[in-house]
C-alpha cells in the first residue's frame, strides 16, 4: 500500500511524465498504490470530453469544492446479482487495504427488477475505480493514478501514453433537435393519472401517493458530446450536484440532481428531504409570489412531510442522534423553489453504507408511500425502464461517501437524449398541472437548445 505525495506544483504535461517514473517505481509486491502528483488548474470538462477512454466519470458536488475528471479502471464491479449491501461490502474490503484517498464511484438502478431496454448496460449496479483522477477541490488540483492488485503496469504505461494534455477547449453548443418524443404522450398521461387519482378518491389502493415519471426523447442529427451538455448544465443550474457517468462510446448517464440522498464522514451523515417544486418567477415579485404559494400548499406540504416521516423513521433505528431541522425551508435553484428538510446525525456502530443506501432508497419523493404499493404501480403504470433515473449515484471511500438521487437527468444515447422527470400523485393532483409541472423540471434541459 503506497500514496505518494509531492509539494511541486506541476503542468498536466509534466505530470504526467513524473507519473510514469513513480509507476515504474512500484514494487510488483504492492496490493495497492495511489500516486498523486499536485498540477496547475484544468478545465477538467474539457480535459475529460477529449480523452480516448470510453470509461469516464464525473462528479461535481454541490458546493463546488470537491470536482473529479476521471478516465479508465483500475478496478470494476459490477454484479446484477448482488444487493446494494453486498456489493457496497465487497467494495469496503477492497478499500479496506487501500490508501484513503481512493474511492469508488458509481450506482444503482432506481428498480433492479426494473432494468431493460438500453439500461441493460448499464445493469443494476456499476462503479469503478478509476484509473487515472483529476481532482480538483477548493485550493488544489490534483493528478492521481490508482494501482489496484491486479493492475498490470505495462498497460497503465500505455494508457498513461495516450491521455491526451494539449487538449481544446470544450464545444459547448447544442444543436437544435430534429425530433421530440414524449412517452407517455400527454393523452395517455391524463389518463393513466386520472386513473390513480379516482382510485385516491375511491379509496382503491392502499397509498397515500405514488410518483409517476415520462419519458421525453430528442433526436439529434450529431453525436452528442455529454460533457458539453453537463457544462451547459453546470451554467444553467444552481444548488445542484453535476454528475457523468460513461460506460461505453454510446452510453453516457447524466444529470444535475438537486437532492442528496446522504453524505457521511467517519460517523456522521447529513441528508435532507426534499419533495414539492415550484418554478422561479420572471421577475422578483412573481418568484417572492410562487415560493409563499410552495410554503402554503396544503398538497406540497403533504408530499414534503411524507419524506421527512419515512427518513426520520428510517434513521432514528441507525442513530444515535438525530436532529431535525425545524421548520421547512425553501431550497432555490435557477429553475425551480423546492421544500427541503435538513437532517443531522451520528450513525450507531456497524452501520454501513450499505445498510443507509437499502434503507433510504427509494424515498417517497421518486417513488411514493408506501414504498412496496407504490413501485408496484410505476411497474404497471410506467411504459418505459426508468434505469438509472432516480437511484442512488455517488462514490464511496474508506471513511466516507456521498450518494445523490439522479433526479434531472438524462441518458445520452449517441445522438439521442433520453429525459426522465416525475410528478408526486397525491388525492386532489391534477393531470394538466402535474404535466406542466415536468416541463418546468426539464427546462434546464430544454434550455440547452437555445443559443
Amino acid at each position: 500500500m503506497s500514496t505518494i505525495n509531492n509539494t511541486e506544483i506541476y503542468s498536466l504535461g509534466s505530470a504526467v511524465e513524473v507519473l510514469k517514473e513513480k509507476i515504474q517505481s512500484i514494487p510488483e509486491s504492492h496490493a495497492f498504490a495511489r500516486i498523486e502528483i499536485e498540477i496547475e488548474p484544468v478545465d477538467l470538462l474539457a480535459w475529460i470530453s477529449q480523452q480516448k477512454s470510453w470509461t469516464k466519470i464525473f462528479w461535481e458536488g454541490r458546493d463546488d469544492q470537491f470536482r473529479v475528471a476521471a478516465i479508465g479502471y483500475a478496478d470494476m464491479i459490477k454484479d446484477d446479482n448482488k444487493t446494494p449491501r453486498e456489493i457496497v461490502e465487497r467494495i469496503s474490503r477492497v478499500l479496506k487495504d487501500a490508501p484513503e484517498s481512493m474511492r469508488y464511484y458509481g450506482g444503482f438502478a432506481f428498480d433492479p427488477e426494473n432494468i431493460h431496454s438500453i439500461w441493460k448496460k448499464f445493469g443494476r449496479n456499476y462503479f469503478i475505480l478509476p484509473q487515472f483522477e483529476i481532482i480538483s477541490s477548493s485550493n488544489k488540483t490534483i493528478l492521481a493514478c490508482n494501482i489496484h492488485t491486479n493492475s498490470n503496469i505495462s498497460q497503465i504505461l500505455k494508457e498513461l501514453n495516450e491521455i491526451i494534455i494539449n487538449y481544446g477547449p470544450l464545444y459547448t453548443r447544442i444543436p437544435e433537435p430534429d425530433c421530440r418524443l414524449d412517452m407517455p404522450d400527454k393523452k395517455e398521461w391524463q389518463q393513466t393519472l386520472q386513473k390513480n387519482i379516482d382510485a385516491f378518491d375511491e379509496g382503491e389502493g392502499a397509498y397515500e401517493k405514488v410518483v409517476l415519471a415520462r419519458k421525453t426523447s430528442f433526436i439529434f442529427h450529431p453525436t452528442l458530446n455529454p460533457y458539453a451538455i453537463i457544462s451547459r448544465l453546470k451554467n444553467l443550474t444552481s444548488n445542484c450536484f453535476l454528475f457523468g457517468i460513461q460506460i461505453n462510446d454510446e452510453l453516457a448517464f447524466i444529470g444535475a440532481s438537486p437532492e442528496r440522498l446522504y453524505k457521511r464522514v467517519g460517523n456522521n451523515i447529513q441528508t435532507e428531504a426534499i419533495a414539492g417544486t415550484r418554478p422561479r418567477g420572471a421577475t422578483p415579485e412573481e418568484d417572492k409570489k410562487l415560493q409563499d404559494e410552495l410554503k402554503n400548499s396544503p398538497k406540497d406540504a403533504k408530499e414534503h412531510q411524507l419524506v421527512v416521516d419515512m427518513i426520520q423513521n428510517t434513521l432514528e433505528p441507525l442513530c444515535t442522534n438525530l436532529n431535525i431541522e425545524q421548520g421547512t425551508e425553501v431550497l432555490p435553484s435557477r429553475r425551480g423553489h423546492h421544500l427541503v428538510t435538513g437532517f443531522q446525525g451520528q450513525l450507531s456502530g456497524g452501520t454501513d453504507d450499505g445498510a443507509l443506501i437499502q434503507a433510504l432508497h427509494p424515498t417517497p419523493a421518486v417513488a411514493g408511500c408506501p414504498t412496496e404499493l407504490a413501485l408496484k404501480t410505476i411497474r404497471e403504470d410506467e411504459s418505459f425502464s426508468r434505469g438509472w433515473y432516480c437511484g442512488p449515484v455517488g462514490y464511496i471511500g474508506k471513511d466516507c461517501a456521498e450518494f445523490v438521487v439522479a433526479i434531472r437527468s438524462g441518458l445520452v444515447h449517441n445522438n439521442v437524449l433520453h429525459l426522465f422527470s416525475g410528478a408526486g400523485i397525491v388525492k386532489g393532483s391534477d393531470p394538466d398541472e402535474e404535466w406542466e409541472e415536468i416541463e418546468n423540471k426539464i427546462g434546464c434541459y430544454l434550455k440547452l437548445f437555445e443559443s
